[in-house]
C-alpha cells in the first residue's frame, strides 16, 4: 500500500535534486561569463619602456599600448589598469585579481608552469648599466664571480636573477630591487657596480640621466638566447586565443613599428621575436618535463634506505 507514495516521493526528490543542481551549474556560467564580458584587469608594473605612466598618470610603454592596439582590434573596451609590484604579477594573477599581465614579462619555462604566454612581442638581450666612466671596471658577468666583492643589482624576480647566477655568481653578490629607480640609487652611491637588466631598459635610463652608461657583458656572445618579452594570462583563459591570433595581425605592422622606434626599441628586436612564435610552446614542454624530472628525483631520493 506504501509502494506508491514512496515512489512518487522519491522521483520528486530526485527531480528537485537536478533542478538544484542545474541552477547551480546555470549561475556558475552566468557569472563565468559575466566576469568575461567585462574589462580585462591587467596588472602591470612600472619598468620604461615596456610600461610608464605619464604626468597624468596614464598608463603607456610597450607593453600597454600594444596590448591596447590588440583589444581595440578585436573590440575590447580600453582595459582596467591595476599597478603590482613586478615579484607579485604572477602571484596576483593566479589569484585571479588580474586577467593579464602587460609588463615585458620575459617567457620561461619556469614561468610557463604558473601561465600561459602570448606569442613573444620582442627579443631582446641583456645589458649592465653602470656609472659614467665604469670606475668599478666591470665588462663581463663573470666580473661578479670568483673572491671579488662586487655587487650587482638585478629586478627583483626577473630573468636577470637567474641569469647572473647561471653565470656563477652567488646570490650574496646579488642586490634584488622591487624598481629600476631603486637600483640607480644604488649604482649613484657605490652600493653596486652595475644594474643587469633588458637593454631596452636600460637605454631608456641611460637616456634619462647623464651619469650612468650602458655596456653590454663581452660574455654573452652572439648567440646568446634573447628575452622574450610576451603578455601573460592565466592558464586555460579561453580568451587567449582569439587575442594572440589578434597581436600576430598587429605585430610588425607599419602602425606597430612606429611605436616601438618612437618608445627606443628597434627593428630588429621586433623581427627577431616574429622568428619565435613557438616559444610559448616550447617552454610549456621544458618547464613541464623539468617539473617531472624534478618529482622523479624526489620519489627515487625518498625510496633510498
Amino acid at each position: 500500500m506504501l509502494k506508491r507514495p514512496v515512489t512518487w516521493l522519491g522521483l520528486l526528490l530526485v527531480a528537485s535534486t537536478l533542478l538544484a543542481l542545474g541552477l547551480i551549474w546555470q549561475t556558475r556560467t552566468d557569472a563565468e561569463d559575466s566576469v568575461h564580458d567585462l574589462p580585462l584587469r591587467v596588472g602591470y608594473a612600472v619598468e620604461p619602456p615596456y610600461v610608464e605612466l605619464d604626468a597624468q598618470g596614464r598608463v603607456g610603454g610597450e607593453s600597454a599600448e600594444v596590448l591596447r592596439a590588440t583589444l581595440r582590434s578585436i573590440g575590447e573596451p580600453e582595459p582596467v589598469w591595476v599597478r603590482v609590484p613586478f615579484a607579485r604579477l604572477i602571484h596576483q594573477l593566479e589569484l585571479g585579481r588580474i586577467d593579464v599581465i602587460a609588463a615585458g614579462l620575459f617567457i620561461t619555462p619556469e614561468r610557463s608552469r604558473r601561465v600561459a604566454f602570448s606569442r613573444p612581442t620582442l627579443a631582446v638581450g641583456t645589458a649592465l648599466l653602470v656609472a659614467r666612466g665604469n670606475p668599478q671596471r666591470v665588462h663581463a658577468l663573470s666580473d661578479w664571480s670568483g673572491d671579488s666583492d662586487l655587487k650587482l643589482a638585478v629586478l627583483e624576480g626577473a630573468a636577470e636573477s637567474r641569469q647572473a647566477r647561471r653565470h656563477g655568481i652567488a646570490a650574496h653578490r646579488l642586490v634584488r630591487v622591487a624598481e629600476p629607480q631603486d637600483a640607480l640609487a644604488l649604482l649613484r652611491n657605490g652600493t653596486v657596480a652595475a644594474f643587469a637588466l633588458s637593454a631596452p631598459s636600460l637605454r631608456h635610463l641611460a637616456r634619462q640621466n647623464a651619469d650612468v652608461e650602458l655596456i653590454v657583458p663581452t660574455d654573452l656572445g652572439d648567440d646568446a638566447e634573447p628575452g622574450l618579452s610576451a603578455f601573460a594570462w592565466r592558464q586555460g583563459d579561453p580568451r587567449l586565443p582569439a587575442f594572440d591570433a589578434a597581436l600576430g595581425r598587429y605585430l610588425g605592422s607599419p602602425s606597430h613599428l612606429k611605436l616601438v622606434q618612437r618608445l627606443g626599441y628597434t627593428q630588429e628586436e621586433v623581427e627577431a621575436a616574429a622568428r619565435h612564435v613557438d616559444a610559448p610552446a616550447k617552454a610549456q614542454a621544458i618547464g613541464l618535463r623539468d617539473l617531472r624530472a624534478a618529482g622523479d628525483g624526489q620519489e627515487r631520493a625518498g625510496s633510498q634506505p
